[in-house]
C-alpha cells in the first residue's frame, strides 16, 4: 500500500527523476479527508459491494493523503495540461468495486480518471450506455513517472515518431532495449536505449476503441544518442 504522508513531503518509492520533476512542477492545495466523501455514501457503497467500511474508508484516506491537492502541468500525451489529484468517492452501483474519482483537468477532455482502493488507475470514456473502465496504471506513482519522463523529453530531440501502422515492428525492435519498469502501465510503455528514449502511447486507443489513436516517439538526449537512434530507427520512418 502507499507510503505515509503527501508525496511531496515523502517521496519514497519515486525514482530521483520523478522527485526532481515533482519538485520543479508541482504545488499542493488544501486538501483534508473531508474531501474524499460523506461517512454515509462511504457506508453505502461499503455495504453495496460488501467491503467493511473502515478498512474502505482507511485505503481510501491514505490514496488521498497521499495525493489529495496535488497539481502539476503534465505533457503526458493522454492530458497536455495542468491536473489536479481530488481523490473523491464516485459510489455507482453497476461498478465491480468501490471507486474513487482521482483527477481535475483544466481543459475539456472526454474522459475522466479513476482510481481503485488498490491504487490502480482507470480511464473511461463516458457514453450514453456507460462505458467501461480501462486500466492504464497500475498506480498513480506510475503515472507520475510516466508524466517526469515526458517532462524531460521536452528538452531532448526528437528522432523519429509513428503510429498504428509501424507500431508492430517498433514493438519488435524494443525488446532489445530496457523497459522503463516504473511506469507500470496497461497503456504506455518507455523504452531506454543508448542516449536516445523510445515511448509507445495507446492509451487513447484502448479508451476509444480506436488502433488509429496509437502513437509512439523517439528522442534522443545528444549527437550520440542521435547516431544509436538513427540505426534503431533505419528502415521504419
Amino acid at each position: 500500500m502507499y507510503e505515509k504522508g503527501n508525496v511531496l513531503e515523502n517521496p519514497k518509492g519515486l525514482t530521483s527523476r520523478a522527485i526532481s520533476f515533482l519538485g520543479e512542477r508541482a504545488t499542493r492545495v488544501q486538501w483534508s479527508r473531508e474531501n474524499l466523501g460523506e461517512s454515509a455514501d462511504f457506508a453505502r457503497a461499503a455495504a453495496w459491494f460488501r467491503v467493511d467500511v473502515e478498512g474502505a474508508v482507511s485505503r481510501a484516506s491514505r490514496i488521498g493523503e497521499r495525493f489529495g491537492g496535488l497539481r502539476y502541468r503534465s505533457d503526458s500525451w493522454s492530458f497536455e495540461e495542468e491536473i489536479g489529484f481530488f481523490p473523491t468517492l464516485d459510489f455507482d452501483e453497476e461498478d465491480d468495486e468501490i471507486m474513487l474519482a482521482l483527477i481535475e483537468h483544466t481543459v475539456a477532455h472526454p474522459f475522466g480518471v479513476w482510481v481503485n482502493l488498490d491504487g490502480v488507475v482507470y480511464f473511461m470514456f463516458p457514453e450514453a450506455e456507460g462505458g467501461e473502465y480501462v486500466k492504464v496504471f497500475g498506480s498513480v506513482e506510475g503515472m507520475i513517472e510516466s508524466d517526469a519522463l515526458h517532462a524531460e523529453c521536452m528538452s531532448w530531440d526528437v528522432a523519429g515518431h509513428g503510429g498504428f501502422e509501424s507500431l508492430g515492428e517498433l514493438r519488435r525492435r524494443c525488446l532489445g532495449l530496457r523497459l522503463a519498469e516504473e511506469v507500470d502501465s496497461c497503456g504506455e510503455a518507455w523504452f531506454f536505449g543508448d542516449g536516445f528514449r523510445v515511448h509507445i502511447w495507446e492509451t487513447w486507443a484502448k479508451v476509444f476503441a480506436r488502433d488509429d489513436l496509437s502513437r509512439w516517439a523517439v528522442w534522443t538526449r545528444d549527437p550520440a544518442g542521435r547516431e544509436n537512434a538513427t540505426k534503431f530507427l533505419l528502415g521504419l520512418v
